[in-house]
């Protein structure tokens, strides 16, 4: 029998890093803070506190963001406790939750999503904006509050 040979010194198990690779939160995670990046993002555990992106958020099915969530567009199918701001388009599939606001230009949504606030169509909104919406709610967090809330013991 033949096989293709293959040359394992190219295969180091490492995801590929380029423009598109996206910056990984692991569903076993806990992270706390403030997130910015302009590669994709794919959160799958839990985080509180303030991310920026300027590309695509990703949220899994089993995530739980606690914050703001500002970025050019974002997939939810987990639960966001706060708000959510998109310079271009929010897909809420049909698990994902929103208990707060959504800020954005385009939206999508399927049927069971729920959005306990409101939804604002904003066709001005740019990406710009939302950089200096970002930098200002930055300046007033309370990071000491943060930590005590994710590391009280209960």
């Amino acid at each position: 029998m033949l096989s293709k040979k293959t040359d394992k010194s190219k295969d180091s198990g490492r995801l590929a890093d380029g423009p598109d690779t996206p910056v990984q939160l692991a569903s076993d995670g806990m992270y706390f803070g403030i997130l910015r990046t302009d590669k994709p993002l794919r959160i799958d555990g839990e985080f509180t506190g303030v991310a920026f992106c300027d590309n695509k958020v990703y949220l899994g099915k089993n995530s739980k963001f606690s914050g703001d969530l500002i970025c050019r567009d974002a997939v939810i199918e987990g639960v966001v406790d706060g708000n959510v701001m998109c310079s271009n388009k929010l897909w809420l599939h049909q698990n994902g939750v929103i208990e707060g606001n959504a800020r954005v230009t385009l939206f999508e949504n399927q049927e069971g999503a729920q959005i306990l606030n409101g939804v604002f169509i904003d066709p001005k909104l740019k990406q710009e904006d939302i950089k200096d919406i970002f930098e200002k709610r930055c300046a007033n967090i309370d990071f000491k509050k943060i930590q005590a809330d994710v590391f009280a013991v209960k």
